[in-house]
């Protein structure tokens, strides 16, 4: 090991089972430090697997799906990674419906479907989380915070909260997510970031995607400043 770089475990709490029932969300995508409340999910089909399955673990592993919204699931439209989460809670609602409180624990990878009646099962494998320090991953975790700082300053459907909070993240990695999670960019994007596994490669994606909304935030303003000017 370099001497530059230190080595740190995220503690893993609760423990992730390697078996756990598959749930695919076509409308978010979960990081494992998010905390969502009003995940709903539809379909008898799910709601039954719900109802089975919390009743012994409390652990489920969601992936972003871009099937048809069928009860037949089709695993090639599965995102490559998705995020084992605890679910804290849920509220049934009209229709057949579940809204879940869930708490993103970790990036899992889908390794096997090992039952697909009544309702999904799969073998995942539990992405490392153990997490290498550096001078470079510290400086690229700076530079995200700073350019992020700068994104809300110019989007005024961000809030100053936002920044606040992420300079509280210690995690380089997390940090990433938290970045990727509150800005808007598209599920497509967001997929991206859950998909890359390395932290100083994940760091330098959000770097490169907070310089481009920086400019389209700076060359909007600046439109907006010249279109008032000349009325």
């Amino acid at each position: 090991m370099n001497s530059s770089e230190t080595s740190k475990v995220v503690p893993q709490e609760p423990d992730i089972p390697s078996i756990l029932p598959l749930l695919p969300i076509q409308e978010a995508v979960i990081y494992p430090f998010m905390r969502l409340s009003s995940l709903i999910v539809g379909g008898e089909l799910w709601v039954k697997m719900l109802d089975n399955t919390l009743l012994t673990q409390k652990v489920i592993a969601l992936f972003w799906y871009q099937g048809a919204e069928t009860e037949e699931l089709d695993l090639l439209a599965l995102g490559q990674t998705g995020t084992a989460v605890q679910v804290l809670g849920l509220l049934r609602l009209p229709g057949d419906s579940l809204q879940l409180h869930v708490q993103g624990l970790a990036r899992i990878q889908l390794e096997q479907v090992t039952q697909t009646e009544p309702y999904p099962l799969a073998k995942i494998q539990v992405c490392d989380r153990q997490v290498a320090s550096s001078v470079e991953i510290e400086g690229l975790a700076r530079s995200a915070l700073g350019l992020f700082q700068e994104v809300v300053d110019l989007a005024p459907y961000l809030s100053e909260e936002l920044v606040s909070a992420a300079t509280t993240i210690q995690d380089p990695g997390t940090l990433a997510d938290c970045i990727a999670a509150t800005i808007g960019l598209k599920l497509e994007e967001q997929q991206q970031i859950l998909d890359s596994l390395e932290v100083k490669e994940r760091l330098r994606q959000v770097v490169s995607i907070l310089n481009r909304e920086k400019e389209i935030l700076t060359v909007g303003q600046g439109d907006f400043i010249t279109n008032v000017s000349l009325s």
